[in-house]
């Protein structure tokens, strides 16, 4: 192994928990500015104690994290097409990951997606659907665009996944910002 190997797994894995953490400290920010009392972990945000006053402030809360994972993918191709700046690609990737991994949480329980179609009346997998086409679609251009290699594509994936995987499995362990 050599250390541009080390330092690129680093990065992917810092871009990978990056993504969670600001995923998640997005709902908490908006609730707080909605005047809630919230917690955000590394993949888990909420009310410390209560219930929303309305349904127009959960939508709000919930539809941040999304929002602002669209916004990162966007900004993470934009930037690997403009400067072909190869990280940037694995922000994109991330995001697309990320919101995979929620419909596939949603299986059991609806995560932030399926909560708002079903709050919405469009359905459970709708915006799911749409919010994991946008990001696919952002990657295929992002990789065509740019010229990456898929090896160089998939290895970044399989960072991501493990990435991923150590998240949800230490999320119990890790402190909490609390707004």
């Amino acid at each position: 192994l050599t250390m541009k190997w080390f330092l690129s797994t680093a990065g992917v894995l810092l871009i990978v928990a990056a993504t969670f953490a600001v995923h998640e400290a997005s709902h908490a920010v908006t609730g707080h500015l909605l005047g809630y009392q919230m917690y955000a972990r590394i993949n888990s945000s909420g009310l410390e104690a209560g219930e929303y006053r309305s349904n127009c402030d959960r939508d709000l809360v919930t539809a941040a994290g999304p929002l602002v994972t669209l916004l990162q993918g966007l900004v993470g191709a934009a930037i690997a097409v403009r400067y072909k700046w190869h990280p940037a690609l694995t922000a994109v990737l991330a995001a697309l990951m990320m919101r995979v991994l929620a419909a596939v949480a949603s299986l059991s329980t609806p995560n932030d997606e399926a909560s708002l179609g079903l709050s919405w009346g469009i359905g459970y997998w709708t915006i799911h659907g749409a919010v994991i086409l946008i990001l696919l679609l952002l990657t295929i251009a992002t990789v065509k665009r740019v010229g990456y290699e898929k090896s160089g594509v998939l290895s970044t994936l399989g960072i991501i996944c493990l990435g991923m995987a150590v998240i949800v499995v230490t999320e119990p362990y890790l402190p909490a910002l609390n707004l």
